[in-house]
C-alpha cells in the first residue's frame, strides 16, 4: 500500500488510510485468508494491507515524533474528542487482543461495496470506508 493511501492527518497526525475500506480480522490466518480471497477477487497486492500491533504502533510513535508540542497536544485532544481518534483506540485495543487490521483500497464505490462485502463474509468487524473528508461505518 503506497503512503499516498495511508498517511496522516498533516494537521494532527492522525492515522488516517483515505480511499480504503478497514476492518478488523480475527486473528491466526484469518487475515492472510481475508487477503488471498481479496486479490482473487480483483484487487491487487498493493491495494490490500494487513496492519500488525507493533506496525501501526510504529506509524503512530513515527508521526508523534515529527510533531512539535502543540501539534502533540493537539492530537491527544483529537484523539479523545473525534471519531478518528476514537477509531484508531478500537482498532489498537484489538490489535491488542491478537487481531489484524486490514485495509483494502478502494477508489470508487463499486469497489468500495465489492470490499464491504468481502470482508463482511471473511469475519471482520468494525468496517469502515475512510474518505476525504468523513468515515462511512458498515457494521
Amino acid at each position: 500500500m503506497s503512503d499516498q493511501q495511508v498517511h496522516q492527518n498533516e494537521s494532527l497526525g492522525v492515522w488516517y488510510p483515505e480511499g480504503c475500506v478497514a476492518g478488523v480480522v480475527p486473528g491466526g490466518d484469518a487475515g492472510a485468508r481475508l487477503a488471498e480471497a481479496l486479490r482473487r477477487n480483483g484487487f491487487s497486492e498493493d491495494d490490500v494491507h494487513l496492519w500488525q500491533a507493533e506496525e501501526l504502533r510504529a506509524f503512530d510513535r513515527a508521526q508523534e515524533h515529527r510533531q512539535g508540542f502543540f501539534q502533540r497536544l493537539l492530537k491527544r485532544i483529537d484523539d479523545f474528542a473525534s471519531e478518528e481518534g476514537q477509531f484508531l483506540q478500537d482498532y489498537l485495543e484489538r490489535l491488542d487482543q491478537g487481531k489484524q487490521i486490514i485495509t483494502v483500497y478502494a477508489p470508487d464505490d463499486e469497489r468500495k461495496m465489492q470490499a464491504v462485502r468481502l470482508l463482511h463474509e471473511g469475519g471482520a468487524e468494525l468496517v469502515r470506508y475512510y474518505d476525504e473528508a468523513t468515515i462511512e461505518a458498515f457494521d
